[in-house]
């Protein structure tokens, strides 16, 4: 094997984490497809990595670091066993192992400083496209600043892990002011604006507290005082900047330093939080739940997404239980210990200590965001992250044991490499088959939508063949049978293929309610097909409540509810059921429940309580208005 072949392979593997990289962007929680493309390129880029240790039989660096980092990726794929919700507890498992993948990909590379000074060069110029990006939302477009993120803090958080490293790439030249140094002091500059123009409190805090430990290591290494006063001048005029760009009131930041006012919307998330904590304390629902199993404990006044707790300490210990949450404590100890011990010793030189600095700062920045944020589950922030990690386990490392891989007294090189590729296209294959899947499940839905419905059913059909454990093809296709059941109850459809069908649409359902319980449209389409059969009232208003106990937000099961209540000459148990609705807040602005109130208006009209019906319907003309002047 040549040294050139080696060298086109270092280019291939860094090449995929970019790519990698690049993906998670778009990935956003919603776009499936780019979740699946971020997977395939982190495994194509350890493939890779691993043909070079069996070729050259490289040093593997045993650390506590890489050693916790095993146990918790370990432990991750293990709770899937005892999940709630298997598939997505896969998914997220894999969604927070780009830590572990990226970290190993860099470790074990040959070339590892080569891979790591590349991939940083890609993320700042990706950062820095992000933040034109950003400014022309903000400007322009009169959006909040997020650049390919879906929520501004998680851009903000990776912002900041890419300041204070960059920062140290700066102190870290000659002690001139160099051509090089102005560039990074530009580009510096305009990443601070960027976290400054978003104004998160969070990530500002977060700054702040990183930078001022940035410059008490600084001090500690005895480096440059005007390198170090460089970068606080320019991040001072970059807030300041923001500032006065944003018009923004200093009220929101002089908050902080009233806990309970500045955090009122997070503490009324973790109240919720703490009670799911208490029902399942030791081993966690599940990985991926939270957002599935967080509806009946949401506090009607929180205004949040309700997919996250923002605060990744306590949705893992939800998710993954006191296991989970100690393997990752472990590893913030481990690093601490790591970093004092390089910061301390006497065999490494200032420049290494001070690039590990800015490595240890930035990690800590993004740790110390996720009491209030979700950083965990940011793809982009994981896979930067874990090489980061990976760079600074392997510059900090002293005195550390390592282990040889012999090519030839391990496995011959044939078997090395057939192994190496079935394990990675196993992998590959899973997350092709979820990406097909999927595709075809959102395919069925719409074509529901077009009311194709022959078509809808092949697609639900080979969603369903592809990834068996996934539950929302068989709930639409029960939803399918039980719309034509209802359809041709009063024409031609006799009593025993209703009966047939409906006991085909009850098994989708059970299998269903298995792979997910915490599925509200389940129980939904179960009623509707009580309905639809005849069944007794008791039967048909349990399935309409329990739709509504596992989702009380779920307003499509409590329009049904309410409808099948006022056909029942019920009017005023419906309006109940929607006035329990209207308490909460979370959707009150959104145009898809302009009909929810509607129906309720009516109802209300209907019981006499007309200023209750113009209050609502005075909230549809607010909202149709807004929705307007957006679009």
């Amino acid at each position: 094997m040549t040294d050139r072949t080696h060298l086109y392979r270092e280019y291939l593997s860094v090449s995929f984490l970019i790519l990698a990289f690049i993906s998670s962007f778009f990935f956003n929680g919603k776009i499936f497809y780019f979740f699946v493309a971020a997977e395939i390129f982190l495994l194509l880029a350890l493939v890779t990595t691993l043909f070079q240790v069996r070729e050259r039989g490289l040093p593997i660096k045993v650390s506590p670091v890489s050693l916790l980092i095993l146990l918790f990726l370990g432990y991750l794929f293990l709770s899937i066993f005892w999940s709630e919700v298997p598939y997505s507890s896969a998914i997220t498992a894999a969604r927070i192992a780009v830590l572990g993948l990226a970290f190993f990909a860099c470790l074990i590379s040959e070339r590892k400083e080569a891979l790591w000074r590349v991939f940083f060069a890609a993320a700042c110029l990706v950062m820095a496209l992000q933040s034109i990006l950003a400014s022309y939302q903000l400007f322009y477009l009169l959006k909040p600043p997020q650049g390919f993120f879906l929520y501004q803090n998680l851009f903000a958080s990776l912002l900041n892990l890419t300041i204070l490293i960059l920062g140290a790439t700066y102190l870290r030249g000659k002690k001139t002011f160099m051509r090089s140094g102005v560039w990074i002091l530009l580009l510096l500059f305009f990443l601070e604006l960027t976290v400054g123009l978003i104004q998160s409190r969070g990530a500002l805090l977060s700054l702040a507290l990183g930078g001022a430990l940035f410059l008490i290591g600084g001090v500690y290494l005895n480096i440059d005082k005007r390198l170090l006063a460089h970068l606080v001048i320019g991040a001072i005029l970059a807030l300041a900047l923001a500032h006065l760009l944003t018009l923004s009131s200093p009220k929101s930041l002089l908050s902080m330093v009233d806990p309970p006012l500045a955090g009122k919307e997070r503490f009324i998330i973790w109240q919720g939080c703490w009670e799911m904590i208490k029902n399942q304390p030791l081993w966690g629902l599940g990985l991926g739940t939270f957002f599935l199993a967080w509806p009946p404990y949401r506090n009607p006044l929180d205004a949040s997404g309700g997919f996250y707790a923002h605060n990744d300490f306590l949705q893992l210990w939800i998710e993954g239980g006191l296991p989970a949450l100690a393997i990752l404590l472990l590893i913030f100890f481990a690093i601490s210990l790591t970093f004092f011990k390089a910061i301390r010793a006497v065999q490494l030189d200032q420049t290494r200590k001070t690039e590990i600095l800015g490595l240890a700062c930035g990690m800590f920045v993004v740790a110390f965001q996720s009491f209030f944020d979700f950083n965990l589950y940011s793809m982009p922030t994981m896979i930067f992250l874990g090489l980061a990690l990976g760079r600074f386990d392997d510059l900090a490392g002293i005195d550390r044991r390592e282990i040889i891989v012999n090519p030839y007294t391990l496995v011959r090189r044939g078997v090395y490499r057939l192994c190496l590729l079935l394990l990675a296209l196993l992998a590959i294959s899973y997350f092709a088959s979820m990406g097909f899947s999927y595709y075809f499940s959102q395919r069925g839905v719409q074509q529901i939508a077009k009311k194709n419905y022959y078509q809808a059913s092949e697609d639900l059909n080979l969603s369903h063949k592809i990834w068996r454990s996934y539950d929302q093809p068989l709930t639409y296709l029960a939803q399918l049978i039980q719309s034509f059941i209802a359809a041709e109850n009063d024409k031609t459809l006799d009593i025993q293929a209703r009966q047939s069908m409906s006991e085909i649409a009850g098994e989708y359902l059970d299998e269903a309610q298995r792979l997910n319980p915490f599925r509200a449209r389940s129980y939904f389409v179960r009623g509707l097909l009580f309905e639809a059969t005849k069944r007794g009232d008791g039967e048909i208003q349990g399935q309409y409540k329990k739709a509504l106990e596992v989702d009380p937000g779920f307003f499509p099961a409590r329009i049904e509810y309410a409808r099948y209540l006022a056909q029942t000459e019920r009017s005023r148990a419906a309006l109940k059921v929607l006035d329990e609705g209207l308490l909460l807040q979370w959707y009150a602005h959104d145009p898809a429940v302009i009909p929810y109130y509607r129906f309720a208006a009516a109802l209300r009209r209907q019981n006499g309580n007309l200023a209750g019906a113009l209050e609502l319907e005075t909230k549809i003309a607010g909202i149709l208005e807004a929705y307007k002047w957006e679009k």
